[in-house]
């Protein structure tokens, strides 16, 4: 970034919903923000919490937090005000920069007395807090960088917490830039893209916002998505890169505006974060006339490990259309194998566990030494996610291992049976499937689907769909219809809970079989 201000100093490097910042002065306020947290005590390896929405803010917090070889702790303000002081407490927190409209998570802290000695309010106010601004006026905007090393830690990033509690995942100084470099080499960003940041800062995702940093290019910074304001501002600001989940994307499709909006400017999208159905990703392919590029991962890798070409989705033959549903290939400097539960790795077209290793991969987990043994074994990063790969090296997704469901002594993964009743996308807006107990089968698969507005789609018509496209042993033996799955804060299906809900979802009776 101070390279960049010094290569580029007028150039517009960030722009929301209140302001925008050139090059130039995104470095001058950090230099500021950097001498005022050393007034206020912060010194090098402290923690610094951050509970924000994406703002200006957020990246000058992020890299002052840098610059003085202080540790920021990216907080999910979606999390309770429990789960926060979990993780202030635990990480041992000793200053936090609070987002003024947070005003609930914040006092949940306060009446807890789980607040830092210091606190610092960003736009607005809350109480024993200092103001951002009043704390960056005073301040010189000179500031020498302290010298690091590769593997000083640089932040920590809450896990989405599929598998329980949320853990705090350490990235390195080197493990940062490597994946930055590796990530804009690979989805050819450059310092002509503006690019227009969907999701959560504090979520590992964060990586496309700091690349664009990286490459000289401008980052667009809606406060939180909603589809009337994003639209608007990609608009606005002449936005060539968005990135989606397949909600968001969805959303987009079916927008009113879309039609009526000027997407010019447009010419990458990429998309991540959970399972694209297939009919939604040809859908966007015929209706937006850009690239496309697909990355998957997780946080502990920092998080892309595998891409997915915009010449996959372009080509028409029948090797190509397949690649589509594919999560591609691995990305520069990461390595990726499929292993049996000996550690072999498996032949082609064979499921097992997807390991990796690579430059963006974690330290480990935060003051949780056998969960970090577990998840790295011998140089590798142990997933959790089953997959495998075809004859042309491309990584297919079925599911994650704890999901699997074993009935009448097969294998079924529920990622293939959802992507089928996906295909009744006029009546689905989401589905989950799980594995519950049952005592003739073992575990009998069980569909929980949401229904779109005026769906009159029922149990029957959904299992003969499913007989008609899959395995007869995979159907569902059962379909719920329910009014919401149950999420983590990273907006993930927790399918634990949605194993522990069953028998309220039962009583109210809202299946057929």
């Amino acid at each position: 970034m101070t390279r960049n201000a010094s290569r580029y100093p007028d150039k517009i490097a960030a722009v929301s919903t209140t302001r925008k910042t050139t090059y130039r002065e995104l470095d001058r306020r950090v230099n500021m923000l950097a001498n005022a947290m050393t007034r206020l005590g912060i010194r090098e390896s402290d923690h610094v919490g951050v509970l924000c929405s994406n703002s200006i803010e957020y990246l000058e917090i992020a890299y002052a937090c840098a610059k003085m070889k202080a540790v920021s702790l990216h907080i999910n303000w979606r999390l309770t005000s429990g789960e926060i002081r979990y993780f202030l407490r635990g990480d041992k927190v000793g200053a936090l920069f609070a987002d003024g409209d947070l005003t609930q998570s914040y006092s949940g802290l306060l009446i807890g007395g789980a607040l830092p000695p210091i606190c610092v309010c960003v736009g607005g106010e809350l109480p024993g807090a200092s103001p951002y601004e009043q704390l960056l006026a005073a301040e010189s905007a000179e500031y020498t960088a302290k010298s690091v090393s590769d593997d000083d830690i640089l932040m920590h990033i809450n896990s989405s917490g599929t598998t329980g509690i949320p853990k705090s995942i350490l990235y390195t100084h080197r493990s940062m830039v490597s994946e930055i470099l590796c990530y804009t080499m690979h989805t050819n960003l450059y310092r002509e893209t503006v690019f227009q940041q969907m999701s959560p800062m504090f979520h590992s995702a964060a990586l496309g916002a700091y690349s664009a940093i990286g490459a000289g290019a401008t980052v667009v910074l809606p406060r939180a998505f909603q589809v009337g304001e994003y639209l608007r501002l990609l608009q606005q600001e002449r936005v060539t890169r968005i990135a989606v989940v397949p909600k968001m994307l969805r959303q987009l499709l079916e927008h009113p505006e879309l039609d009526h909006s000027d997407l010019s400017s447009l010419d990458t999208i990429t998309y991540s974060g959970s399972p694209m159905p297939a009919e939604l990703i040809d859908l966007a392919v015929g209706r937006f006339h850009c690239d496309f590029y697909q990355s998957y991962g997780m946080t502990e890798m920092g998080p892309v490990i595998s891409v997915l070409f915009p010449e996959d989705h372009k080509e028409k033959t029948a090797r190509s259309l397949r690649h589509r549903y594919s999560v591609g290939r691995a990305l520069i400097g990461t390595d990726i194998r499929v292993v049996d539960d000996e550690g072999n790795d498996c032949v082609t077209g064979q499921v097992g566990e997807i390991i990796a290793r690579g430059y963006g991969m974690m330290q480990g987990y935060h003051n949780m030494p056998e969960a970090t043994a577990k998840a790295l074994r011998g140089g590798w990063y142990y997933s959790g996610d089953m997959g495998y790969f075809d004859e042309f090296g491309y990584l297919f997704l079925v599911g994650r291992r704890t999901d699997m469901i074993i009935s009448g002594g097969e294998n079924i993964y529920p990622v293939e049976v959802e992507d089928c009743i996906r295909m009744l996308s006029a009546d689905v807006e989401e589905v989950a499937v799980a594995g519950l107990p049952d005592a003739e089968w073992g575990e009998a698969v069980t569909a929980f689907i949401v229904k779109r507005a005026g769906s009159t789609l029922t149990a029957e018509q959904v299992i003969r769909h499913c007989m008609k496209h899959i395995a007869s042993y995979k159907k569902p033996q059962a379909v719920y219809f329910v009014n919401e799955l149950p999420k983590n804060a990273s907006g993930k299906v927790v399918k634990k809970r949605l194993r522990k809900e069953f028998p309220a979802i039962r009583a109210e009776n809202k299946t057929a079989y």
